[in-house]
């Protein structure tokens, strides 16, 4: 016969041991995002012209949403002030790459080709980008460029569905150009 307080003992233990682990693992992810954030206090300059041929965005934090984030568009422009244009199907991916990823989804239009289809100052479901936010944890746009180029300007349209949900908009970001910070702040 098995003994039910040893066995609650054993299995009180076990718990334990995992209740110690989730929150060693939830502190250092603290840590981490901590980090993360310090980097935006320290000097940076931005440079002038950057050259590159591939563009990657990291969203560190949300306007206040701690669920979501989105953008409704990200326009680049060459060294002319001529608008770079890229095919969402192939140039533009995502990480998370969006809500698609989750339980219960699975047909919504809020995916990261819509950052680059013309249509920026909307509301519209259908040319926004929406994914999952986790505090700490990197979320990443990446876009290739059309061979080597020099980039004047970024323009980046925040999530703005109505203004309780402008919350999910980005609010510090990085941006590298061919893995050199050319960008961090606040959006």
């Amino acid at each position: 016969m098995i003994n039910s307080k040893k066995g609650f003992e054993i299995q009180s233990k076990i718990n334990e041991k995992q209740v110690v682990k989730l929150i060693e693992n939830q502190q250092s992810r603290e840590e981490i995002y901590k980090n993360k954030l310090k980097t935006f206090l320290e000097p940076f300059v931005i440079p002038v012209l950057p050259k590159g041929r591939q563009l990657e965005f990291n969203i560190v934090q949300t306007w206040g949403d701690i669920n979501y984030v989105g953008l409704t568009g990200i326009e680049v422009f060459d060294e002319q002030g001529k608008q770079i244009f890229f095919n969402g199907k192939k140039d533009i991916s995502a990480n998370p790459a969006d809500i698609n990823l989750l339980m219960g989804y699975g047909s919504d239009p809020r995916t990261v080709d819509k950052l680059v289809d013309g249509t920026y100052f909307t509301n519209d479901d259908f040319h926004a980008w929406l994914t999952p936010f986790t505090q700490g944890e990197d979320h990443t746009i990446t876009m290739k460029l059309p061979g080597e180029c020099t980039i004047s300007m970024i323009r980046i349209w925040n999530y703005n569905k109505s203004r309780i949900h402008s919350f999910r908009g980005a609010r510090l970001i990085t941006c590298k150009i061919d893995d050199k910070v050319i960008f961090k702040g606040e959006i």
